[in-house]
Formats: structure tokens, C-alpha cells, sequence
């Protein structure tokens, strides 16, 4: 019952006791089950927010385009612009509010004649 309580911390009104040793074994497992799919859904969203583009591959043709940049950006759409990820054009979102932060970077593009 302790290890069920410690899940429950939150929901005591959820405690039934008395529990038969197999049912609190199911519960906990249950319990435990479902903490791991949250935590790996916690990560993926965080994997998710950290790799927004393949800068590798984009910054070779946005030279001056950075991970700390694409970082710094995405944080201020979160913020300003929220659901921005999810949109058809979210790469050009971001490069535009780079772009906006970064005048000289955005000069430069212009010159290449990129889209941003």
C-alpha cells in the first residue's frame, strides 16, 4: 500500500483498500506502465522542441544560421506565436524571425536570394 500511495500521492481519494495481493501488484504495475509513457512522452516533446531542423544540412545555405540561434528563436515563437510548429511553413517561420533578430544575417540572405 505504501508503494500505491506513493503513485497516489496526489489522488488519496483514489485508494480502495483492502487490496488482495495480486490486485495491488496489478495496480502498481499499472502505475508504473503508465509513469514510463509519460516520461518517454515528456522526452520525445523535449527531443521534439531541441530539433526543430536539420541545422547541418539548412545552415549550409543560411550560412550563419546556428543551433543556439534556432534555439533562442524558437523559444521567443513559443512564446509570441504559439502552435507555430505545427504549421506547413514552421522552417520558414523560423528562419524569418532569425532573419527579424539577426539584420545582418538577414542581408545576407536577401543578397543569396533566399527565401526566409
Amino acid at each position: 500500500m505504501a508503494k500505491i500511495r506513493i503513485y497516489l500521492k496526489d489522488t488519496p481519494d483514489e485508494i480502495e483498500e483492502p487490496y488482495t495481493y495480486r490486485e495491488a501488484k496489478d495496480l502498481i504495475w499499472n502505475l508504473e506502465i503508465a509513469e514510463k509513457i509519460s516520461e518517454r512522452e515528456q522526452m520525445a516533446e523535449e527531443r521534439e522542441k531541441e530539433y526543430i531542423m536539420d541545422i547541418g544540412l539548412w545552415a549550409e545555405g543560411y550560412r550563419g544560421l546556428t543551433w543556439n540561434r534556432v534555439q533562442k528563436v524558437a523559444q521567443a515563437l513559443d512564446e509570441s506565436q504559439p502552435g507555430w510548429r505545427k504549421e506547413r511553413n514552421e522552417h520558414y517561420i523560423l528562419l524569418s524571425k532569425v532573419a527579424e533578430l539577426n539584420p545582418q544575417l538577414a542581408e545576407r540572405w536577401g543578397r543569396a536570394g533566399l527565401k526566409f
